[in-house]
């Protein structure tokens, strides 16, 4: 299964709906792995780790 969504986070805004999207994948079964692209403006060193908890956090309440 190849799901896509592109989240954009500019600070504390999120521009995007990956509960909902990421929510209806674990509805259908999916239990695996989620892949983050960094694509920002800030330094990938500080931008990936950032993505990387965000998305932590969503799935965490799912």
């Amino acid at each position: 299964m190849k799901v896509g969504c592109q989240l954009i986070v500019f600070g504390a805004q999120v521009r995007g709906d990956p509960e909902s999207v990421l929510g209806e994948v674990a509805a259908a079964g999916y239990d695996g792995y989620v892949a983050i692209e960094y694509e920002g403006k800030e330094d990938e060193a500080t931008g990936v780790p950032a993505s990387t908890e965000y998305m932590k956090k969503v799935l965490a309440a799912l």
